[in-house]
């Protein structure tokens, strides 16, 4: 294999194992291929460890990303890279996007996104989706537009849990959300399985009522 003989290929998985990896012996990583922008020459290999982000360029050099570049020192769930060559981080304290020098976390008015994210999906209509411990979490990729070009500082998002429908709003950590062909979200939570419509999601802008029961 490229990364020579070290790295060893399990059976009848795709996952990579390194023999002198400072993890626990033999833990299993997911390998992602990353390309740069078009300014740089070559394309980097990330490595998702629940801990840390492991980089191995093209010249064979390994940074081990735990606390640098900006990335916060916590646990990297899913990496995701879209379109336009931005590539995401789910941690378990929120959402991070690697601008080509840095990682960047995004931030929310109400404090959405600092719970642990297991996933990102994209619905390929305009949205993430993010599952985690409260619920599911929607940003609109308009929003993040402007946030990573500067012209916001905070994305508007909506959150979606049990008052929403969903039988639980712990969404889980240790099994991966999928997009159905005819592009609907399907999210495993305690509960069973969730399902989102993109299509057909429509928001609840009435204030709840207020009871005063007493003075």
């Amino acid at each position: 294999m490229p990364l020579g003989a070290k790295w060893q290929k399990f059976e009848h998985t795709l996952n990579l194992w390194d023999e002198n990896t400072t993890c626990p012996p033999k833990q299993q990583v997911k390998l992602v291929k990353y390309a740069l922008f078009s300014a740089f020459d070559f394309l980097s290999l990330s490595l998702v460890f629940f801990i840390h982000l492991t980089w191995i360029k093209n010249d064979g050099s390994v940074l081990t990303i735990r606390g640098t570049l900006g990335f916060p020192t916590a646990g990297a769930f899913k990496t995701y890279q879209n379109e336009d060559k931005k590539f995401w981080v789910v941690t378990n304290i929120g959402l991070n996007y690697f601008n080509g020098t840095s990682f960047v976390k995004i931030t929310d008015g109400k404090s959405y996104l600092n719970n642990s994210f297991f996933d990102i999906i994209d619905d390929k209509k305009g949205s993430f989706w993010l599952p985690s411990n409260k619920g599911i979490v929607r940003i609109f990729t308009d929003e993040l537009q402007k946030v990573t070009s500067g012209l916001k500082e905070k994305v508007d998002c909506i959150r979606y849990d049990d008052g929403d429908g969903m039988l639980n709003r712990q969404c889980t950590g240790a099994r991966h959300s999928a997009l159905s062909l005819d592009g609907k979200i399907l999210v495993p939570t305690l509960y069973g399985l969730a399902v989102a419509d993109p299509q057909n999601m429509k928001s609840n802008t009435l204030a709840p009522k207020v009871i005063i029961t007493g003075l």
